[in-house]
């Protein structure tokens, strides 16, 4: 089954619409739905504007004006059915009337993947992989994280110009500029999990929430992972925000962002000391490293960021593809992608 050349222009509205400036920017994909007659006539479009609003299909339906029936609804990304819940994308879709569905990417998540073998079972007419490079390359974290049945997963490392996270009596507040804490603060929010260490924690009594620069809080919050097994108070920074928060004592780092990916958390930005980010980038678990670097001396009594990597030899030495490098206030970010589908 093919797309008409109607769907096809339909399908590239949709990809415009999913990077509408106010779509979702994470932890949930951005999704972009227009709904046409079987002529190819616009009847309505939706678009996701980030967790806790309607996916862009509920968005679509609602903003229709006139019966569905026999409509054809043209998305981005395959429509979730979610088991967890009482309604989902695909089922609102039947329930709509809609007869016919063209999709750009599948979604092959545990907890959302099955939509298209739903609406195939019930007699709808299902193309799919529309403009599908097109439609991936909207959410490439997602993409990735798909791939790899991992959290896509960043690790933020806040350090002086000669590698240092902290003076040698472990204070760090604050080598980077506000700018660069504000960056960092929109980085928790648009994350669906942030691991952080225990003994990061207990060092820099952080509440390791996502707040706004007055300091309330943002919308959305991350579920917050500390691993470790030492000992950390109930009465916490961290356990007083309202915050989800879970202690992860395993050192198996692999199973955690297992774990965590299984229960649909795709999304991970890690800020934890040496020993923590050194762990994830020998195992290899690092997607994206954004590095922000200030404009500050500490010498080599300073806490290094990056503990051994085995590296004798420069032949030897890491070069992650740089993405990007932009100013922050005083401070610079590079962000390097160890991932090359990017």
């Amino acid at each position: 089954m093919i797309p008409t050349a109607a769907e096809l222009i339909a399908m590239r509205s949709a990809i415009d619409l999913a990077m509408h400036a106010e779509a979702a920017t994470g932890p949930n994909p951005r999704v972009g739905c227009i709904l046409i007659s079987s002529d190819g006539t616009y009847i309505a479009q939706g678009f996701h504007r980030g967790r806790g609003y309607p996916h862009a299909e509920i968005a679509a339906i609602n903003n229709a004006e006139t019966s569905l029936a026999g409509a054809t609804a043209v998305v981005t990304l395959e429509p979730c059915l979610r088991l967890d819940r009482q309604s989902s994308c695909a089922t609102a879709l039947l329930e709509a009337g809609i007869t016919r569905i063209v999709i750009g990417q599948s979604d092959l998540t545990a907890q959302a993947s099955g939509g298209i073998e739903l609406l195939k079972q019930k007699g709808v007419d299902v193309v799919t992989n529309v403009l599908s490079d097109e439609c991936s390359s909207i959410n490439p974290w997602f993409t990735v994280s798909m791939a790899q049945k991992l959290p896509y997963v960043r690790l933020k490392i806040v350090t002086s110009l000669d590698g240092r996270i902290a003076a040698q009596d472990g204070s760090s507040k604050w080598i980077s500029s506000p700018p660069a804490r504000s960056y960092a603060h929109n980085l928790r929010t648009q994350s669906s999990a942030l691991i952080s260490s225990v003994r990061s924690a207990l060092v820099d009594q952080s509440q390791l929430s996502a707040r706004n620069s007055d300091g309330s809080k943002m919308s959305n919050q991350p579920l917050i992972v500390l691993v470790g097994s030492s000992e950390i108070s109930e009465k916490h920074p961290v356990f007083q925000t309202g915050n989800t928060v879970e202690l992860f004592p395993d050192r198996d780092l692999r199973k955690l962002l297992v774990d965590l990916y299984q229960r649909q958390h795709l999304s991970v930005l890690v800020e934890a000391g040496p020993t923590l980010a050194t762990a994830l980038l020998k195992q290899q678990l690092v997607n994206e490293l954004i590095w922000i670097t200030a404009p500050v001396l500490m010498g080599d009594t300073g806490l290094p960021a990056i503990g051994d990597l085995g590296i004798d030899t420069i032949t030897s030495a890491w070069r992650p593809h740089l993405h990007s490098r932009d100013e922050l206030g005083l401070d610079f970010v590079n962000i390097l992608q160890f991932t090359t589908e990017l």
